[in-house]
């Protein structure tokens, strides 16, 4: 005899019978089978959903679930006052009962903000400044998720250290196919209103030992995060020594190459080492 619909029996008995448990969405029913997550189900049954990494740490992909709590895993690296509002990770949950879920738009996870300043720093990659329209407090090397009108969101990382002009800066490189680096490298212009979320992110400068070293590696727009470490430390006269490594495949892919020269001649700890593949000669 075949499985009961969901619709007959209780979301326990579906799970221990190995059946699907229903996800609604916009007033629609989705099955999410045992195992799978929620990202998953959704975009295979055809939601458009952003999304970046798959593993957590981006949360381009934050939804928020109403009535039943998420999987307290759904809501790992959220603020308490995230998880509180029932904010959730789809990429991670994979559900032990139904759920209703909204976009993050419904419930406020966003802020609105307006692009001041859109400039080209080399070949493929574009400086975008973004000015919240309230205060916006972050620690450099964080990130926030940038989200058009359209509802497409991608995590970038903040190249600026807080400072008084009240506006963050990311940097953007052109990918093929991108929809949002595309976006930004041929249609964004100043004045646009988009929404960001956050700041998210572990991993910044805190001027409590200024007299340890700092070693930083990045490769292409990983740049972004460090750059912004770079001058909040150098701004704070920290005094051990700062090594900043950049990779590229191509020396238009050194992009902050002019600037850090400048950084290191005026600042005797800080070490910049421009990084590129080395071709064997021919022959």
């Amino acid at each position: 005899m075949p499985p009961a619909p969901a619709t007959t029996s209780s979301t326990a008995e579906r799970r221990v019978a190995g059946q699907a448990v229903v996800l609604r969405w916009a007033g629609t029913a989705y099955d999410c089978a045992v195992g799978e997550t929620v990202l998953d189900a959704l975009l295979r049954q055809g939601v458009a959903l952003s999304f970046s990494c798959r593993k957590g740490a981006c949360l381009s992909c934050l939804l928020r679930a109403e009535g039943t709590p998420p999987p307290a895993t759904a809501q790992v690296g959220l603020r308490e006052t995230l998880r509180d509002q029932g904010y959730f990770l789809p990429c991670l949950c994979r559900p032990v009962g139904d759920m209703t879920i909204t976009a993050p738009d419904e419930a406020g996870a966003y802020e609105p903000a307006r692009v001041v300043a859109v400039e080209t720093l080399g070949p493929t990659v574009r400086r975008v400044r973004i000015a919240p329209a309230r205060p916006f407090r972050y620690r450099a090397g964080q990130f926030v998720n940038l989200r058009r009108a359209d509802g497409l969101a991608r995590p970038y990382s903040i190249a600026n250290p807080p400072g008084p002009e009240r506006s963050i800066e990311i940097h953007v490189k052109r990918l093929p196919g991108g929809a949002m680096s595309g976006w930004v490298h041929d249609a964004l212009e100043p004045g646009e209103s988009v929404s960001l979320q956050g700041p998210n992110g572990t991993v910044f400068h805190l001027p409590d030992r200024p007299e340890r070293n700092i070693l930083m590696i990045g490769n292409g727009t990983g740049l972004a995060p460090l750059y912004g470490i770079l001058r909040d430390a150098l701004a704070a006269r920290h005094r051990g020594a700062i090594r900043l490594y950049h990779g590229t495949r191509h020396r238009p892919g050194l992009y902050l190459d002019a600037p850090l020269r400048r950084l290191r001649a005026r600042n005797r700890n800080f070490h910049y080492i421009p990084c590129r593949p080395v071709v064997p000669p021919r022959g």
